[in-house]
């Protein structure tokens, strides 16, 4: 049998925590709580700042390099710019190749017309129109023609655009005379790019019948000129305030009047979300008034943004991209 004073102690160290115990173990853990939830919610925050910031880092890197590589294609005066609304559109040609032609001087007089157009000629000059209306469907370039950006040439849907720079009024508007043949364009459906010819030391360019206006673009040679093969479908980026997001559109026709909607059949890519955007032009100084000549700039401001969970200041990040509207 146990002594009294051994049980007493065994029931003494068994017993619970009092009510006046447990109160203190709570408001000690509460005051814990309150000291460290904060100093775990830093490190939290500092990691979803830092991730929106890279997402918006990001798809300013993306919407900088797609925007440079579509406008280092862009045909020489043929950026346009729209504001209807809360929408703003840059719309532009995207050219396939460049290259060089050899021309009678048309500021001596009128070339004469070849009676019958020849594609077999040495050298076979572009024959242009003035008070006589020379019609052409082919000519040699002066050395081989260069690839602009990585699409290719496709025959029979490109055009062969003529000194975009060269004239005022409809005749030096890409745009215009989307209805092919027409006279006095400065664009005609491309035909077939040949083969270079090492002897001719060029190539054929085959063409729509088609009578050039006859007037030099200003500051180039009055024999060695520049043409220009363009795809049959120009690009535009749209930015809408209203939603936040910026789409690149192609697929669609050469039109007169710049788009602002786009039907069915069209490519919409999304390129960007949660943008704002402003698109300013500033018209060429270097020409006089009404001239589509050299000097354009269009300036393209758009800010992104990412959200930062939990009520967080978004992060932001703005690029300002210059481009000249019609530089050759």
């Amino acid at each position: 049998m146990r002594p009294p004073s051994s049980n007493a102690a065994w029931h003494h160290s068994a017993r619970g925590f009092t009510l006046v115990e447990m109160v203190i173990a709570l408001t000690l853990l509460s005051l814990l709580a309150t000291v460290a939830i904060p100093m775990l919610r830093m490190p939290m925050t500092a990691y979803m700042e830092a991730s929106a910031r890279a997402r918006v880092t990001t798809n300013l890197d993306w919407v900088q390099s797609k925007l440079t590589a579509d406008f280092s294609t862009a045909l020489p005066n043929s950026v346009r710019v729209r504001n209807v609304g809360n929408r703003y559109f840059i719309e532009f040609l995207q050219v396939h190749a460049q290259g060089r032609y050899l021309a009678g001087n048309p500021l001596v007089g009128v070339p004469a017309c070849p009676t019958t157009p020849s594609c077999t000629a040495t050298p076979d000059e572009l024959a242009f129109g003035a008070s006589a209306a020379c019609t052409d469907t082919c000519f040699m370039s002066l050395g081989d023609v260069t690839p602009v950006g990585n699409a290719a040439v496709v025959n029979g849907s490109d055009f062969v655009v003529v000194s975009p720079t060269n004239t005022t009024g409809l005749t030096g508007d890409p745009y215009a005379n989307a209805a092919l043949p027409a006279v006095q364009s400065i664009k005609s459906r491309l035909v077939s790019l040949a083969a270079w010819n090492a002897t001719r030391r060029g190539r054929q360019i085959t063409m729509a019948p088609n009578t050039f206006p006859d007037i030099p673009a200003p500051g180039e040679s009055p024999r060695i000129k520049r043409f220009y093969m363009i795809a049959s479908s120009p690009v535009t980026y749209a930015c809408d305030i209203t939603s936040g997001t910026l789409t690149r559109y192609s697929g669609y026709n050469i039109l007169p009047v710049q788009p602002v909607a786009f039907g069915g059949g069209v490519q919409a890519v999304s390129l960007a979300t949660n943008i704002a955007c402003n698109i300013t032009s500033v018209a060429s100084t270097l020409e006089p008034a009404g001239m589509r000549g050299r000097g354009g700039l269009v300036t393209i401001k758009m800010t992104l943004s990412a959200p930062v969970p939990a009520g967080g200041i978004p992060e932001q990040a703005e690029l300002i991209f210059s481009v000249g509207a019609n530089d050759g």
